[in-house]
């Protein structure tokens, strides 16, 4: 896992764009600078390669509030109701999207020193046995605060 920039992750976007996975008008690089700058969160993008080729990239929010440090995929407050990543491959398992999610929660907490984590997920959100690590708790159906 990396930390790429806007430009990095728009220019893999726009060649990519008619063959991603998981894909939304949310995850368009237009939509997540508009509403960086609208609300003032730090649009980041934490990029996963193999064999030096991006595959996966998971665009989030960074925004300090007081001594808090709040990381999310999205984030309350951007008008994005689902983000996680936009990928190359389906992630399609619910057990390898909560592995992923869980990495990028660990890599944010290293890399920018993040003490609220939040990502709503594409998944059934009627699943009412959801299979959660030890730290994660369910905010609403769908979203989850680790």
């Amino acid at each position: 896992m990396q930390s790429i920039t806007l430009q990095e992750y728009q220019e893999w976007y726009e060649m990519n764009c008619n063959s991603l996975y998981h894909n939304s008008p949310y995850h368009q690089p237009s939509w997540l600078d508009a509403v960086s700058r609208g609300i003032n969160f730090e649009p980041v993008f934490i990029g996963i390669n193999q064999d030096s080729k991006l595959l996966t990239v998971i665009p989030a929010f960074f925004t300090k509030r007081g001594p808090f440090n709040l990381f999310g995929s999205p984030l309350r407050g951007t008008l994005t109701s689902t983000l996680g990543p936009v990928s190359l491959f389906p992630v399609d398992q619910k057990r390898d999207y909560l592995t992923l999610v869980n990495k990028v929660k660990d890599f944010a907490r290293q890399k920018w020193g993040v003490h609220y984590c939040r990502f709503s997920t594409h998944f059934n959100q009627n699943d009412s046995n959801p299979v959660l690590y030890s730290d994660w708790e369910i905010e609403q159906p769908g979203s989850y605060w680790l």
